[in-house]
């Protein structure tokens, strides 16, 4: 199962698979849950999700906030740069032998 988009996006080459096949190998990722019985670690990590469940959901909750508030400043600083292009350095700058007296 693990494999298998790898062998449709080789079969079907021009397909929606192939141009997406990323999508579907992140399923690898539930081979994992067959190691439980040899490392109890996975347990662990799914215990502490199941017992900080409130505490998760609470810092979860701040960093969603905090991520549309700092995008929202970052919005607001750049939404009248219509230049698609970065600033160029000041003459000044970086390793210029034309530095200001200090």
């Amino acid at each position: 199962l693990g494999i298998a988009p790898f062998y449709f996006a080789l079969a079907f080459p021009n397909s929606w698979i192939a141009a997406n096949d990323f999508y579907l190998r992140l399923f690898r990722i539930v081979r994992l849950i067959k190691l439980d019985k040899y490392f109890p670690s996975i347990t662990l990590i799914d215990d502490v999700v199941r017992l900080k469940r409130k505490v998760l959901t609470v810092t979860g909750f701040a960093a969603v906030t905090l991520w549309i508030i700092f995008a929202a400043f970052l919005y607001l600083a750049e939404n009248l740069d219509t230049e698609n292009a970065v600033d160029p350095v000041p003459v000044y700058g970086c390793g210029s032998s034309n530095r200001p007296a200090i």
